[in-house]
């Protein structure tokens, strides 16, 4: 989790702001956090453990908070024949973890999301959340 807010904090995603300079009538969401494990593959330990800050979803509004709803995606059909070029072809493969991917895209809205109770801001979490 502390990676996680360093890594927002490095990139400047977040900016603290005082909930009395919120324009008015926009609302301040609630703060989750996404807590994963990965495991290797071949026996099944954890090697990495992964927390990802979100804003509550189902408190959004749509054309308030978000404009619409898509993610690209890679569908196996794909995968599999990128696979099979690379063994025909003899490619190497590489894999990537993206730190904070989803967070290098632009976003139509400003959201304000509240801080998340596992950590403090100067003033308090009630007086602040996260634009």
């Amino acid at each position: 989790m502390k990676d996680e807010i360093r890594a927002h904090e490095t990139k400047e995603h977040l900016v603290l702001v005082k909930r009395n300079q919120l324009p008015d009538g926009v609302k301040h969401l609630p703060a989750v956090w996404a807590m994963k494990r990965k495991r290797k593959a071949a026996i099944g330990e954890v090697y990495k453990y992964k927390a990802r800050l979100n804003v509550e979803g189902q408190k959004q509004q749509k054309y308030v908070n978000y404009l619409q709803i898509y993610s690209s995606v890679i569908g196996w059909p794909v995968i599999r024949f990128l696979f099979t070029l690379r063994i025909i072809k003899g490619w190497k493969v590489k894999q990537y973890d993206f730190t904070l991917a989803y967070l290098q895209a632009d976003i139509e809205t400003t959201i304000y999301m509240d801080i998340s109770r596992s950590f403090i801001a100067p003033g308090g979490n009630k007086s602040y959340c996260l634009k």
